[in-house]
């Protein structure tokens, strides 16, 4: 693995970023929108009950870190091949895994600063600071970031493997997570067969251990425990998949069809 090349990769992301306004517009514009429109729909309905509006808001930023690098990471390779360059990528030295971590790395980075533009929108405009999780948010930072990492890879596994038709589950897929997981509310508000189903994913745990902290001013270790064994299962998994997806593409010439 190669330094050099991973940092090159970094390059070439922030190259397309730089020039194109549309990747701006994805990174920041939507963010900006679903907190402010969360942040006055939270106030309305919580009739000032001040826990309430906390939880919405704080649901919303979590929400906005895994979502925001989970596109990253599957627009990334899109628009590799939307422009034809992606084999191009592959003919160099750099190896698949330089690849995929250079794709984390971006994700990563986009998701931070994201995080604080919101976050300090959230402060000055509704006076809710994110921080007072004090450092456990740094535990369900990572945690979301790992979840979206793994939702990154499975998509990216099924694009190369289906090809371009599902090139929607890039920005789509993601989100019926977001009422199965419980973002915005307690998991006992969903119907007892929903809740087994919840239960099987990482995020459910992070959003439940917040949500105890806003409400209890302590952390729940366990949840975070369980959230961060599930995410490193689960994103061992994913990354089998996507790099078995990968060989079969290149080996079925499939690969060099995506750009056609």
């Amino acid at each position: 693995m190669s330094l050099g090349r991973i940092k090159t990769l970094l390059w070439h992301n922030w190259y397309f970023q730089k020039r194109s306004l549309e990747a701006w517009v994805d990174v920041f514009w939507w963010s900006i929108i679903f907190i402010i429109v969360f942040g006055f729909l939270a106030i309305y309905f919580a009739q000032n009950n001040l826990v309430k509006t906390q939880i919405i808001l704080m649901g919303t930023l979590f929400w906005e870190i895994a979502r925001v690098s989970q596109i990253s990471i599957s627009i990334g390779v899109l628009r590799d091949i939307w422009s034809r360059n992606l084999s191009n990528l592959f003919t160099t030295p750099m190896t698949t895994a330089e690849f995929v971590i250079s794709q984390f790395i971006v994700g990563g980075i986009k998701s931070a600063v994201v995080f604080v533009v919101v976050s300090c929108l959230a402060l000055f405009v509704f006076h809710f600071s994110i921080f007072q999780l004090g450092p456990e948010l740094a535990v369900h930072f990572i945690n979301l970031l790992i979840f979206s990492w793994t939702a990154g890879l499975i998509i990216n596994g099924l694009i190369f493997r289906y090809g371009n038709k599902i090139q929607a589950f890039a920005w789509s897929i993601f989100y019926p997570l977001q009422p199965l997981t419980a973002v915005f509310y307690p998991l006992s508000v969903l119907p007892a067969p929903m809740q087994k189903v919840a239960l099987m994913f990482p995020l459910t745990y992070i959003f439940e251990g917040a949500r105890f902290k806003l409400f209890t001013g302590h952390s729940h270790i366990e949840y975070m425990i369980i959230a961060t064994v599930m995410n490193l299962v689960y994103f061992g998994l994913a990354y089998i998949y996507f790099m078995k997806m990968f060989a079969r593409a290149r080996q079925s010439g499939s690969f060099a069809r995506l750009e056609s």
